[in-house]
């Protein structure tokens, strides 16, 4: 499931990346010259390269797409939504669940739940939840060792919102994970 699930979102993601940073980059820099699409923005970074020496792999690999109507993307599309959706189903369905939970990502750490078989991606039960339309709500739980913070996330079936904020209101007020910010300067 978690392979089949990880393969099409990556095709999903190829495809709707350079139509989505088009979007983004005629929306939001009408004034500025020269990086309108995903191609100059190769180009760009093949001129000036990042010193850290970060990929540029996906950006690539999505340019190389073919757009929105492609019948492989639409299939790809259309094939992850409905495993998304079976598999948390299952889950949810199987084990009588109102919601299922697990420990919430970080930009540091992110939880791999399944080895995906696309070096470089990771597939997660956010994930699954987000192509699935599923509402996903996190609760603030503590902070590591740096003091940055780390939660736990509840994965409701559709229209469960309201069950999903009482669950969360609940142990919210158990644990009192919620820190205020500290600000360095």
């Amino acid at each position: 499931m978690f392979t089949l699930v990880s393969l099409l979102e990556f095709l999903v993601l190829l495809h709707e990346f350079k139509w989505g940073i088009k979007e983004y980059l005629h929306k939001y820099t009408a004034g500025i010259d020269g990086v309108k699409t995903l191609k100059k923005i190769i180009e760009f970074n093949r001129r000036y390269p990042d010193p850290n020496g970060y990929s540029q792999d996906i950006f690539i690999q999505s340019e190389a797409t073919d757009g929105l109507r492609n019948k492989t993307y639409l299939a790809a599309r259309s094939k992850n939504l409905k495993a998304a959706k079976d598999y948390l189903d299952f889950l949810l369905t199987k084990y009588k669940l109102d919601a299922i939970i697990a420990p919430s990502e970080s930009y540091r750490n992110v939880t791999n739940l399944v080895e995906s078989t696309i070096p470089g991606v990771q597939v997660n039960l956010f994930s699954v939840a987000a192509i699935a339309g599923y509402p996903v709500i996190t609760v603030p739980v503590s902070s590591d060792v740096s003091g940055v913070p780390f939660g736990i996330s509840f994965v409701g079936r559709p229209n469960s919102e309201r069950i999903l904020l009482k669950i969360c209101k609940a142990l919210e007020s158990k644990i009192k994970g919620r820190l205020p910010p500290k600000f360095h300067m």
